[in-house]
């Protein structure tokens, strides 16, 4: 007797929704688990209709556990892979390390799930050494910080990892070539034919790559031969629930790439760069869609400088040196502590037995050390910012400018770096991304003036500008890299009708960023009104309102201290 997924699909869906809030649709591929390995395509997650070989408590483990490794490689999506010169075996190991960074990703929000994915990693050292098996003790050791294994290959894979090969795509291709590398050296045969991934909750990731006679194209659904099956039966069209007329639409895009309008002469500096954007009604990644022009806002002419109010300027000093990311440092065997070091006082009494004299230290001390920051704000400078109200009759710009002015002297009377970038749009391939001030740049008169000299105008493409914000964060070398987020209300372009639209790639792009161990938070400016749909892009944690500008201090305060920690 097998058991099917039939009876599962309501209470799998129900649980991915309890995890992400987003579901991709299930499909039913034939085969049996053994045999066949779950895939994902635009389409949702396709799983095997039966398992052999195990029943009850441990069939539902495998198929909670695939649902739920398919969700986080959706939480924190990798951005596709071009075969180009890699062989089967590093192509192999390409995937084992971006299912290690999707689900280590995933363990950071959720450190349960490694109760549902560890007991299915059951290949240890007493397996042998043959290349399937040490691919699945890799798969083991990167998931359970607690597996030991002798393996020198395993050791070397697990110490790439903690110097960073997963947090760039081009550092953990890097990584997997090494290590594939590294079995070529060892006269080790790799059976790419018969391969399937391990263990068999994983999907076989055909996702993560791009094909190279279809750059231009690869949002199609057929990502493998079981999707492209699944994709023309009855029983799968009649679940998807994200529009055929949108899938039929991206296949019938012109052949030639879009060209993006040239910047005027000053905004030349830099080149254009281009991001993917995430449409949810395909369910599935635009690639270079969105099109950001960076410059620099240069110096207008001196001006009178308003200044800001001192009493909020120094409670808001006042916050962040209380809320300063710090993390406790824990000294051994010292002659003064907080408590006793037990195996400081187990080697002292051994130290005596042996009839050594000397001074032996038995106390633990616990010293708090101050992580290095750097913190980027980002402005929302749209038409709508400086659109007068009862409340605001010069609008919201002048309020945004303080804030940031504050937000920015602050930070940096703490020993920290800033930067303030800001961001509007005219459509997909016109994301204007202006810099203020750089992360070296002091807060100067200058950088007010600047503030002062823009406008707002155009539209809310934040998503692209997030993107693109994460990029410069990246850059700079820190303990911890915000992203704050200052803004009216949620993302609006002229070239989109869906209302949801931009929120939901907004909330990729977040995503996105903590994927690169970016933190992102909001400040809404409009109060309470906005609150619930810019939640949905930073979180409810991560996302505070201030209507006035002595609201500031109080609506920063958590929200500083939960994004920095």
């Amino acid at each position: 007797m097998h058991e099917t997924l039939a009876p599962l699909r309501t209470p799998l869906t129900h649980y991915l929704r309890l995890l992400w809030g987003t579901p991709p649709p299930l499909h039913d591929i034939p085969g049996a688990l053994d045999t066949t390995r779950p895939f994902m395509s635009n389409l949702g997650l396709h799983l095997p209709q039966q398992q052999r070989g195990v029943r009850g408590v441990l069939a539902e483990r495998m198929y909670f556990a695939s649902v739920a490794h398919a969700a986080a490689h959706r939480a924190f999506p990798a951005t596709p892979h071009q075969v180009g010169s890699l062989k089967p075996l590093q192509r192999v190991l390409v995937g084992l390390l971006e299912d290690a960074r999707a689900e280590a990703l995933a363990l950071r929000e959720m450190p349960g799930l490694l109760r549902l994915w560890g007991p299915l990693h059951d290949t240890g050292p007493d397996d042998g050494g043959e290349v399937r098996v040490l691919l699945a003790r890799l798969a083991r050791a990167l998931l359970d910080a607690d597996y030991q294994d002798p393996h020198p290959w395993i050791a070397k894979a697990r110490q790439l990892c903690r110097d960073g090969a997963l947090a760039q795509p081009a550092s953990l291709r890097q990584a997997a070539s090494l290590l594939g590398h590294d079995i070529g050296q060892m006269r080790l045969q790799f059976d790419a034919r018969n391969w399937v991934a391990t263990p068999a909750y994983r999907d076989d990731n055909a996702h993560l790559w791009l094909q190279d006679d279809a750059a231009d194209e690869p949002q199609t659904a057929e990502l493998s031969e079981g999707a492209r099956a699944t994709a023309q039966a009855d029983t799968v069209t009649q679940r998807i629930d994200t529009g055929a007329e949108h899938v039929t639409a991206l296949r019938e895009r012109p052949a030639q790439p879009e060209q993006s309008p040239s910047p005027p002469p000053e905004l030349q500096a830099r080149p254009p760069r281009r991001y993917r954007e995430w449409d949810r009604l395909i369910a599935a990644y635009r690639p270079e869609w969105s099109t950001v022009i960076d410059s620099s806002v240069p110096t207008p002419e001196p001006g009178a400088d308003q200044g800001t109010p001192a009493g909020i300027s120094t409670a808001l000093q006042h916050l962040l040196r209380a809320s300063q990311a710090e993390h406790p440092v824990r000294l051994r065997a010292q002659r003064h502590g907080d408590s006793l070091d037990l195996d400081a006082v187990i080697e002292r009494a051994l130290a005596r037995r042996r009839g050594e004299i000397g001074e032996h230290g038995v106390h633990l001390q616990t010293r708090r050390r101050r992580h290095d920051m750097a913190v980027l704000l980002l402005l929302d400078l749209s038409r709508s910012i400086s659109q007068p109200s009862p409340e605001h009759p010069a609008g919201l710009l002048p309020l945004l400018r303080d804030a940031a002015e504050l937000l920015a002297q602050a930070i940096e009377r703490q020993g920290d770096r800033c930067a303030i970038h800001g961001f509007r749009s005219a459509g997909r391939r016109d994301v204007r991304y202006l810099r203020f001030k750089d992360f070296k740049e002091p807060m100067t008169p200058a950088i007010t003036a600047r503030l002062a000299s823009v406008p707002g105008d155009c539209s809310t493409r934040l998503g692209a500008a997030l993107r693109h914000a994460t990029t410069l964060a990246c850059a700079e070398r820190a303990d911890h890299r915000l992203v704050i987020v200052l803004t009216d209300g949620e993302p609006y372009d002229i070239d989109i009708h869906d209302p949801r639209y931009l929120l939901e790639d907004a909330r990729r792009a977040a995503l996105e960023a903590a994927s690169h161990r970016v933190a992102v938070g909001g400040v809404n400016l409009l109060g309470d009104d906005a609150a619930g749909r810019m939640a949905q892009v930073f979180g409810h944690r991560r996302h505070v309102a201030a209507k006035r500008l002595q609201d500031l201090p109080d609506a920063l305060r958590g929200l500083y201290e939960r994004i920095a920690t």
